[in-house]
């Protein structure tokens, strides 16, 4: 007669403690299994979750099943110390039209049958969320505003998911810089960003932390740590790790993942051996000449808390946010449809020296195509949709710096 131990061992042989890491996804086809939208292209060795269809689901998932499950004390199985980290991008098929999202699942299965699109993210449907049967852990990565429409922070957050899609844990995008303080920027802004994943299994403690990879440090502050007890309930003895995205009716973006590393019940999973440097080039949008005008697109990223965005990426983080962001906002303002309500420049410079406040500005301040009545408010300018989400973008304007906006020259 077997034993439960020897029973439960048996069970477990094809499912092992894991490492491995995947710089860009070249040769790497039979070790991720795809599904629905997914692909490992092999123009460019990246991993594409969703191309920017409308209501497509996909998934990725590490072929092998792996242990998640600390066996050594039989009296207190808990779940295994894991660590994982990865590089992704996601372009939205236009500004202000991107969704639905992805996320990082542990799942008892290596795809995900039946999963629906948009806020289901392609990791459950309307009759399974939230069911203790699905046995599945997701950190979620959302562009939309969420599940149950306003159960849900406006997209753009993390969050924590168990067994639905109905964040337990959410919190807005930001990382916390060399000085700690906070700085949001957008997850469909079409730069690399890494995101590090780390569960210490002794102190039942998820910490998550993600930043544009443009920075040149880590933040040494996580945007998410909190203890997940419930994944003691979740876990089972073997998961499969991986990664589910869906576009929905309208709103669509490509989700890559350009590198993935995890690690399992191993002497030192908390570690991360994911060169950046060493990375597939990010992916960029077509060729198509599809024009949108500037103020649009400044305006989409104030509109959504993040106007920081559209700085020069290659300025990093050397620049004072305060003065850019009065700067950013103070054109928007000079920008508006219809001339006569533009302020003047002796206005202008009373809002740049602080002296008086700028108006607030929102959604209906008529910088839509549609809402624009006068051809001369082209002079906003265009600005192909490739540049405008490329790592280069606006590195024309890199040589002026936010003092020298702000001061005048």
């Amino acid at each position: 007669m077997i034993s439960s131990n020897a029973s439960k061992s048996s069970v477990l042989a094809e499912a092992t403690a894991a490492n491995f890491t995947f710089i860009g996804f070249k040769g790497n086809q039979t070790d991720i299994q795809t599904e629905g939208a997914s692909t490992i292209q092999h123009d460019n060795d990246l991993l594409r979750l969703t191309n920017r269809k409308q209501n497509v689901t996909g998934t990725a998932f590490y072929r092998k099943p792996i242990r998640l499950r600390d066996l050594t004390n039989s009296s207190d199985i808990k779940v295994c110390s894991f660590s994982t980290s990865f590089v992704f991008v996601i372009l939205p098929s236009s500004p202000g039209n991107g969704g639905f999202g992805f996320t990082f699942t542990l799942s008892p299965t290596p795809n995900r049958p039946g999963a629906e699109s948009a806020q289901y993210l392609g990791l459950l449907n309307r009759t399974n969320n939230g069911n203790p049967s699905n046995h599945v852990f997701a950190v979620e990565f959302d562009t939309v505003q969420g599940f149950k429409d306003g159960a849900d922070r406006r997209g753009n957050h993390i969050g924590l998911n168990f067994n639905n899609l109905s964040s337990d844990v959410q919190e807005p995008l930001i990382y916390y810089d060399t000085e700690d303080r906070k700085e949001d920027f957008q997850l469909e802004s079409g730069e690399p960003i890494r995101v590090l994943v780390d569960y210490d299994g002794s102190s039942e403690t998820l910490n998550v932390t993600i930043y544009p990879t443009r920075l040149e440090f880590k933040p040494t502050k996580p945007l998410i740590s909190r203890r997940v007890s419930e994944l003691s309930e979740i876990v089972k003895d073997e998961m499969y790790v991986g990664f589910t995205a869906a576009t929905g009716k309208d709103q669509s973006s490509a989700h890559y993942v350009m590198g993935w590393s995890f690690s399992s019940c191993g002497e030192n999973p908390m570690a991360d051996w994911l060169e950046i440097s060493r990375l597939p080039p990010p992916p960029r949008l077509s060729n198509k000449k599809e024009n949108f005008f500037l103020a649009d697109w400044v305006m989409e990223f104030h509109t959504n808390g993040g106007i920081l965005s559209v700085v020069d990426q290659k300025l990093g983080s050397s620049f004072n946010g305060r003065e850019a962001k009065l700067a950013l906002v103070v054109g928007l303002s000079c920008c508006h449809q219809k001339p006569k309500l533009r302020p003047s420049m002796r206005r202008v410079l009373r809002y740049l020296n602080g002296e008086e406040n700028v108006p607030q500005i929102d959604e209906n301040w008529g910088f839509s195509d549609s809402s624009r009545d006068d051809h001369k408010s082209n002079v906003v300018g265009y600005v192909s949709s490739d540049r405008a989400s490329s790592s280069n973008t606006f590195s024309s304007f890199s040589n002026v710096s936010s003092s020298s906006i702000v001061s005048g020259r």
